[in-house]
């Protein structure tokens, strides 16, 4: 009788171990609640090596279209390593696959938690243009090989996944930068406005 009432708390210990904890602050869910993204849950975060790596989601003059006279007030992302560097940024329209001028840029690398949802005030915030385009990105850098910036399982969206590398040194989706072998989103999200 012992042995099984001390396995019953053992169990119920360990079922109350592994409830939702609370990530930067706040409800995990809470937290990854947002207007704009791509991704789907956290599944992990991909090993990139030495350099300098910027990591983004293109949304579309089409994706805002609903949002137009709102604002970005905040933006999201899921780191599962604190890299060594942390930036958030968000840029202009330039081409379909390059963004533009920085709209919006803060070092928040004394800010980021691993392993969680990193939520960010944009301060000012940004206003979501007229039929252009936005780009969300969190440029970090490796000091070696790191698992910094988290994605989903994929498959990837068509602008879920881009990347620019020091190791390539152009713009490029993920698919393309790990010649097929990986299909993911990037965990970044933004919310909009009320």
């Amino acid at each position: 009788m012992k042995n099984i009432l001390l396995f019953a708390f053992s169990v119920l210990l360990l079922c109350a171990a592994c409830g939702d904890d609370d990530e930067a602050g706040g409800n995990a869910n809470d937290l990854a609640a947002a207007d704009l993204h791509y991704d789907g849950d956290n599944f992990s975060a991909p090993i990139i090596g030495n350099g300098t790596h910027l990591m983004a989601a293109r949304l579309t003059a089409n994706d805002l279209a609903e949002y137009q006279g709102k604002t970005l007030e905040e933006v999201l992302f899921y780191l599962q390593d604190v890299p060594a560097t942390c930036e958030l940024l968000v840029m202009a329209q330039n081409t379909a696959t390059e963004p533009g001028a920085v709209l919006f840029g803060a070092d928040v690398t004394d800010f980021v938690n691993a392993n969680g949802w990193n939520p960010f005030t944009l301060d000012p915030p940004v206003a979501i243009p007229d039929g252009e385009d936005l780009w969300i990105g969190v440029r970090v850098e490796h000091n070696g090989d790191t698992q910094s910036v988290g994605c989903d399982e994929g498959p990837a969206q068509a602008n879920g996944d881009w990347i620019l590398s020091s190791i390539t040194t152009s713009w490029e989706t993920f698919r393309d930068f790990t010649a097929g072998e990986s299909s993911i989103n990037w965990n970044i999200r933004a919310r909009v406005s009320d």
